[in-house]
This record gives C-alpha cells, sequence and structure tokens, in this order.
C-alpha cells in the first residue's frame, strides 16, 4: 500500500487510507530506507508484588510434594486432603501456583503440578522446619517427649536413656536418632504394615490414608527400615521386605 506525503507549513505529514482509523501510530526505523508503522504498542505491565502464602498453604504445598509424582492425581490427592485443605488447594490452583498436568499418560486422569516459583519455597520452607524442629527438641525434657519424634545427630548419646523409659530408639540412614514409645511404636507399625501388603507407598500417602500424623508414620518408617522389615525403594517412598 502506497500513502501520499504531504508537506504543510514546513511539517510532512502521510494521508492514510480510510480503513486505518487510528488517531495515532507509531514508526519504527527498521534500517535505512524501511520503516514499521504500527498502531500504538502497550506499556508494559507492571510485575504484580509477590503475593505471600499462609502458613497452612506451605504445610498443604510440601505435603503435597511429598506425594510421588504420578500418585498425584487428584482422585488420589482429594482422598488424603480434608475439606479445608481442598478449598486451599483450589485457591492455590486458582492463583497459578499449582496446576493439573495433562499430558502423555496423565491426559486422561491428570497429575498435581507446581509452578516454578513453588520448588524453591518448598525447598526453604523444608530447610526452615527442620531447623526449627532442632531448635525444638534441645527445649524439650526427654521424659516429656512425644509418642514418635526424632533427634538431630548430636543427640545419639540419648539412646539409651530413652530405652530406659520404654522407647524404642534407632539410628537411621540419615544419621539421625528416631524414636518411639514402644507400645505405640507396634500399634502403628501393625497398620503401617497392612498399608503396604500390596505395594509401596510414600510417607505422605500412608499418613493420608491411616489418618494418622505425618512424622509418626515417618518415625515408625525409619524404625522398621532399621529393624530390616521394610526398604525405601525411593526417597521416603517404602515398601514390606518380603
Amino acid at each position: 500500500m502506497r500513502a501520499e506525503v504531504k508537506e504543510i507549513d514546513g511539517k510532512r505529514f502521510i494521508l492514510l487510507p480510510d480503513d486505518i482509523p487510528y488517531p495515532e501510530l507509531e514508526i519504527f526505523k527498521l534500517k535505512d530506507g524501511f520503516y514499521l508503522l504500527t498502531i500504538p504498542l502497550e506499556p508494559p505491565k507492571k510485575p504484580k508484588a509477590e503475593e505471600k502464602l499462609s502458613e497452612e498453604e506451605k504445610k498443604l504445598l510440601i505435603d503435597l510434594s511429598m506425594i510421588r509424582f504420578e500418585k498425584r492425581t487428584p482422585a488420589n490427592v482429594k482422598k488424603a486432603l480434608s475439606k479445608k485443605q481442598l478449598e486451599l488447594l483450589k485457591s492455590l490452583i486458582r492463583r497459578g501456583y499449582v496446576s493439573i498436568f495433562k499430558k502423555g499418560k496423565y491426559k486422561d486422569v491428570g497429575v498435581l503440578n507446581f509452578s516454578d516459583r513453588i520448588f524453591e519455597m518448598l525447598k526453604e520452607e523444608k530447610r526452615r522446619m527442620r531447623e526449627n524442629a532442632e531448635k525444638e527438641e534441645k527445649k524439650m525434657p526427654l521424659q516429656s517427649a512425644k509418642p514418635f519424634f526424632a533427634l538431630s545427630k548430636n543427640m545419639q548419646k540419648e539412646i539409651s536413656e530413652l530405652a530406659a523409659k520404654g522407647h524404642i530408639a534407632v539410628v537411621g540412614m540419615d544419621g539421625k536418632v528416631y524414636v518411639a514409645r514402644a507400645r505405640d511404636f507396634y500399634a502403628l507399625s501393625n497398620k503401617i504394615k497392612k498399608a503396604l501388603k500390596n505395594e509401596e507407598k510414600s510417607v505422605a500417602e500412608i499418613a493420608g490414608e491411616l489418618g494418622e500424623d505425618y512424622e509418626a508414620v515417618d518415625v515408625v518408617l525409619k524404625i522398621l527400615w532399621a529393624k530390616g522389615e521394610v526398604v525405601e525403594a525411593r526417597k521416603d517412598v517404602f515398601a514390606l521386605v518380603e
């Protein structure tokens, strides 16, 4: 399309055809003799301020990250979460923190996936939770300990004292001391072994299925591992020893 250029009062004007109704245009020089004429480009949008997650949302994301990717289907997750947690999950999906991946072998069932910005947050939150747990355990008198808990590597000397108080205490593969009150250990370990009867499962899956505390299940599995009754097939995923 050719446009006429007219000079009026020393200024040059381009006469545009009627089918270009815009009151304002932008001209970009591509190279000598070549120009691009466009409607005005939108100014770049300011990035939204980073939204903060609540502690409940962070904990939910951490719990979900403990479930194996292929097991993290909406149907499986729905069984493991409470009504309140499901509402939190819907909010996280709506705000783009979690999405439902539906490609390849997951095109029919879908699987929960985390956005890139979540991975670093999860890593940092796990580190912070671990540090806080270690601080709390130093304040906690052994005689008032919970039925299931873990002690850091530098507290291995406490094993004999705990055993004398009716606890089972073993050193895990990571060097930590995993402790359970004997009567509570046997009750929960029987439930866990039944849950693992037909397939390997993650700590989070077992905790959700049994309605038990994640830490309690984790401790019992670490003790069962030390006793040779289960194997850790993958990180935080266990199977019964046949």
